[in-house]
């Protein structure tokens, strides 16, 4: 993926109108003024273009995140610049590319000390991200009614493979997101994969920041930490969903929200993951229905909310580890919480979960979720706000589970 992005990168400088984007790209990322752009050239995976007398020597890092990684082991007989950009006369930039964290200095000064002629003293090293790429490619696309057909093509494919690798850094999904878990399981590529699941553990992060977050980590008692973690669950290949929970992972066990990303859309849930707690919220209902009911009474009546129940099918049957792995789920109810009621709440909730209570192949789940269709979440700016308006209408469900549950202890 790093050797992709680099040739996709040097391919759009090179191929597309050079006065247009290339001459552009060198003022903003690497501080130089190309006199003639026609003699730029181009170079891959070469430690040094043999060019000492440069007036301008630039090492330009782009990675997703700006600054400087911790120095790893030293490893001097490594190191070759992913990309050189120079004009004879002119100037010179070798580029390294990281698709994944922070380079180190180290790592520039192998390159640096590698190029017939640059020393650090005679070389300025710049650090750009993806992002900022992604951003420049982005403004450069309000002017495409005025390029050649073929600019037009090169800068849009590159800035739609930036949004499709993620390298973007963007929390907007996109189709393509979705589609991944519709292709059959032999046809995943890794790379999609990996993409998919950088922007949803942005987007969950996002979410995380949301200010209601911090007053669901409230209910827990203790003092808050100054950022929520969130902690992706495994994402197998063959896997339909991803699922992230949002908060420290010792609440997992308790009641807790998870984030969760699929072919029809994403959801916000709300539910707790092991037996024992489930059957203590079950017993919590039937002491307190009137208190269960008022805590769904905020919930929008025409909005995809629902009571969910669901069979979760162990991996391992017999494995005695108490979070032992699911190997595939059944959803067999779905109500949406103002249709219950006290006159109802056995026959739709309890009683179903309690004539599970000892299977040994599964275990029953009782979540509060939130659905998003495509239509609400495709190319929207907002989702990490809208997620975090529908936490909010889910709280007092929260509150009633962690408080109420833990009272049956």
């Amino acid at each position: 993926m790093e050797d992709n992005a680099t040739k996709a990168l040097i391919n759009v400088l090179d191929l597309a109108d050079r006065k247009v984007v290339l001459k552009p790209f060198l003022a903003r990322f690497c501080r130089v003024h190309a006199r003639d752009v026609a003699s730029v050239e181009f170079a891959l995976q070469r430690p040094d273009i043999r060019q000492p007398q440069m007036p301008q020597r630039v090492a330009l890092v782009i990675a997703p995140v700006a600054g400087w990684a911790r120095a790893g082991a030293h490893r001097p007989d490594q190191g070759r610049p992913d990309a050189w950009i120079w004009e004879p006369g002119a100037f010179a930039v070798l580029i390294e590319n990281k698709v994944k964290g922070q380079a180190t200095r180290q790592q520039i000064c192998r390159h640096i000390a590698g190029a017939c002629g640059w020393t650090p003293s005679n070389s300025n090293t710049l650090c750009a991200t993806w992002a900022q790429v992604h951003d420049f490619f982005r403004t450069l696309m309000q002017s495409a009614s005025a390029w050649d057909p073929k600019t037009a093509f090169l800068v849009r494919q590159f800035e739609e493979y930036l949004r499709m690798t993620n390298l973007s850094a963007s929390t907007v999904l996109e189709l393509d997101d979705f589609a991944y878990f519709a292709t059959p399981e032999k046809e995943r590529h890794p790379d999609r994969k990996a993409a998919v699941e950088r922007k949803f553990c942005d987007l969950a992060r996002a979410i995380a920041a949301q200010p209601v977050m911090r007053q669901a980590l409230g209910l827990y008692g203790g003092a808050a930490a100054a950022r929520i973690p969130v902690n992706p669950g495994r994402f197998n290949r063959d896997r339909g969903d991803f699922w992230i929970s949002i908060g420290p992972k010792k609440r997992r066990t308790n009641a807790h929200f998870t984030a969760r990303i699929g072919q029809a859309g994403i959801s916000i849930d709300c539910f707790a993951p092991h037996k024992a707690y489930t059957q203590r919220i079950v017993q919590a209902i039937r002491q307190h229905p009137d208190e269960f009911l008022a805590a769904l009474r905020h919930v929008p009546e025409r909005e995809r909310f629902y009571i969910r129940l669901r069979e979760a099918y162990y991996a391992n049957p017999r494995s005695t580890y108490k979070g032992r792995n699911i190997g595939n789920v059944r959803d067999f109810l779905e109500v949406h919480p103002r249709e219950l009621t006290r006159g109802n709440l056995d026959l739709l909730v309890c009683d179903p979960i309690e004539a599970r209570r000892f299977k040994p192949r599964f275990r029953a789940e009782l979540f509060l979720v939130r659905y998003f269709d495509l239509g609400e979440v495709v190319g929207a700016e907002g989702v990490a706000h809208m997620v975090a308006e529908a936490a909010e209408m889910m709280l007092p469900f929260l509150k009633f589970a962690l408080h109420r549950a833990g009272d049956l202890k």
